[in-house]
């Protein structure tokens, strides 16, 4: 199998555009468990800051933009619905590139304080955050499911399915 060699490291927050945006990336990840390791997938995308102007960070839910391709915010009112587009694995400041997380378990997610263990999870309305979906209100929003109960407002693992 060829292997790729991405411009980019996974914690990119790069002031020009050095891979496909809206290309995917695999990666094992060893650290996991009894260290058989699992694959987490990953999304090249430009950030906006939205009206909130305030850059993503590390566990941050980010909704796509409008009908831009490949552009995300953590500010809701300026998503397009909430479309939940991953989780930032790291700073992204406006206008810049980088990769969030899509697929695999996720290793730090913020949260609005009520996820628990098996709980489906869907961004809130307060940005950046993530919450257990009325099942009514947040039908098709959900990504992922909770492998732990939050700790303040912070979920140590949660397995994504945007990818």
């Amino acid at each position: 199998m060829a292997r790729h060699l991405w411009k980019s490291p996974l914690n990119a927050n790069d002031t020009t555009q050095n891979d496909d945006l809206g290309i995917l990336r695999e990666e094992v990840d060893r650290d996991i468990g009894t260290g058989y390791g699992t694959v987490k997938e990953y999304l090249y995308v430009q950030y906006y800051q939205g009206s909130a102007a305030i850059p993503a960070s590390l566990g941050n839910i980010l909704c796509f933009v409008g009908t831009t391709p490949y552009m995300v915010t953590k500010d809701i009112s300026d998503s397009n619905d909430s479309r939940v587009a991953g989780v930032a694995i790291g700073t992204l400041n406006h206008e810049r590139f980088g990769w969030l997380q899509v697929g695999g378990i996720c290793q730090s997610i913020i949260t609005d304080g009520a996820v628990a263990v098996g709980n489906f999870i869907s961004p809130s309305a307060t940005d950046g955050v993530a919450t257990t979906p009325a099942v009514a209100s947040n039908t098709g929003r959900n990504f992922g499911v909770a492998l732990d109960t939050d700790s303040g407002t912070v979920l140590g693992n949660a397995m994504l399915f945007l990818a």
